[in-house]
C-alpha cells in the first residue's frame, strides 16, 4: 500500500458516489388501481431518499480516505527521511 493507491481508492469511492447520483428513477405512473399508484409513488420517494443517503455516505467516505492519504503520505515521507 502506498499513497497513490490510497488516493486511487478515494477517487474510486467518489466515482461511485457520482454514479449513484446519476441513477434515474422512473417517473410515477398512473395505473387503474389507486392503491398501486400510491404504493409506487411511496416506493419512488423512499428510493430517492436511499440513493441520496448512499451518495452522501460515499462522499463522506471519500473525504475520510483523502485525509488518510494525506496522513499516509506524511508517514511515507518520514520513513524515507523527507519532511
Amino acid at each position: 500500500m502506498d499513497t497513490p493507491t490510497v488516493v486511487g481508492v478515494s477517487a474510486g469511492v467518489r466515482r461511485a458516489a457520482h454514479a449513484v447520483e446519476s441513477v434515474e428513477l422512473p417517473p410515477a405512473v398512473a395505473v387503474a388501481d389507486i392503491g398501486a399508484t400510491d404504493a409506487f409513488t411511496a416506493l419512488l420517494a423512499v428510493s430517492t431518499e436511499t440513493l441520496a443517503s448512499c451518495s452522501h455516505a460515499l462522499h463522506g467516505i471519500g473525504a475520510l480516505i483523502e485525509v488518510a492519504a494525506q496522513d499516509y503520505q506524511r508517514v511515507e515521507s518520514r520513513l524515507h527521511g523527507r519532511r
